[in-house]
């Protein structure tokens, strides 16, 4: 009994020991990407130079509920400006995530590139109406849409005439769930040809977003979200409500634009640190 319990000890303590080396790990990784990025912003400084303004954009990071999302804004932020310090950044918040950023706007590497707004106030609704109204108030300002959990590797370059998604995750005929979604609750939209983009980074040109696209994206994922989704099992209905702003943007835009569809990138995961890193802190922490 004594040998089977100094086994398990020794077990736990391997274990311990292995998550302490990796958390060690991570920590010296930053730390050296925190010390070249201040190294960066000092010459800057010494030497007075600018970052080019030919592809300087301005980013909307929705804010609401849980106030980790505007430490993660923050890390975006600073991520893209240790590459080109032009863009601009706006974090649409509530006022939990407002007050929050008021205490830790001091990490901002450039202050004056981002700012906060409380627009939300008290967020009593899912947040998946929140990330769709964001997407609509900036498309019609001619804003990019992206996600907080997220860090830049390049500078992003986009063709401003075009919608502009992360990445094709898939066509909704090849998904079963999916494809059984867009058959039940949206064949007016002929949903089932539309395809499946991942709205990590979202850009629709100004003139693209009319009143008549924005009340079809709000109807779209009032509709997943509200739907008693009775034909799916338990786990596949809290995973498409979860995903009702991304399926709802992507089925109203696709039946109303028919133009082209970029993407920012060609594949993404976890580790995909090609431009835009994606965190998955939603998915990997089931945030419904």
């Amino acid at each position: 009994m004594i040998c089977a319990l100094s086994n398990i000890q020794m077990h736990r303590l391997k274990k311990r020991l292995g998550k302490i080396k990796r958390s060690i790990k991570q920590s010296s990784k930053l730390s050296f990407f925190y010390l070249r990025r201040k190294c960066r912003k000092s010459m800057r400084t010494l030497l007075f130079v600018r970052a080019a303004t030919i592809n300087n954009y301005t980013f909307v990071i929705i804010c609401v509920k849980k106030t980790e999302y505007v430490d993660m804004a923050i890390d975006n932020a600073n991520s893209l400006h240790f590459i080109n310090s032009g863009h601009r950044f706006m974090i649409y918040a509530d006022t939990v995530c407002n007050e929050a950023f008021r205490k830790l706007r001091h990490k901002l590497d450039y202050p004056s590139q981002m700012i906060c707004t409380d627009i939300f106030g008290t967020a009593l609704r899912p947040w998946q109406y929140y990330k769709l109204e964001a997407l609509i108030d900036a498309s019609r300002k001619g804003y990019i849409l992206t996600d907080a959990d997220e860090i830049w590797h390049h500078d992003p370059v986009i063709n401003m005439e075009h919608v502009v998604m992360l990445v094709l995750s898939n066509p909704i005929k090849q998904n079963p769930v999916e494809n059984s979604v867009a058959l039940r609750l949206f064949a007016d939209h002929n949903a089932v040809e539309s395809k499946h983009y991942c709205t990590g980074f979202v850009y629709i040109p100004p003139r693209y977003m009319t009143e008549a696209l924005a009340n079809d994206m709000r109807k779209c994922v009032d509709i997943l979200r509200t739907d008693p989704l009775d034909f799916l099992e338990d786990d596949k209905r809290i995973a498409i409500r979860r995903l009702a702003d991304e399926l709802g943007m992507n089925i109203a835009l696709q039946h109303d634009y028919k133009g082209v569809i970029d993407t920012l990138k060609q594949s993404d995961g976890p580790k995909d640190r090609n431009i835009l890193q994606s965190i998955y802190y939603g998915c990997k922490n089931g945030i419904n």
